[in-house]
């Protein structure tokens, strides 16, 4: 899941308080792990958090052999 936010320290906190694993992906993003969107939804209401995205993406098999191969962005 790949969020968007004004706020992300604080909902990274929220998010990670409720099991999920959070890294960053740029800045005000976050990739989170373990969590639905209605779980990110309801961390960040309760939170008093801004979201501006919200995106389930879901890994098709040649993106998951580039992360573990870490050859990420090599698709020649």
């Amino acid at each position: 899941m790949r969020v968007r936010t004004p706020q992300p320290e604080a909902l990274r906190d929220l998010l990670v308080a409720r099991g999920a694993t959070v890294s960053v992906d740029g800045p005000g993003q976050l990739v989170a792990g373990g969590v639905t969107t209605e779980q990110v939804g309801q961390a960040a209401a309760a939170g008093g958090v801004v979201l501006h995205e919200m995106r389930f993406e879901r890994s098709n098999l040649e993106d998951i052999f580039l992360d573990l191969t870490g050859r990420k962005g090599d698709r020649s």
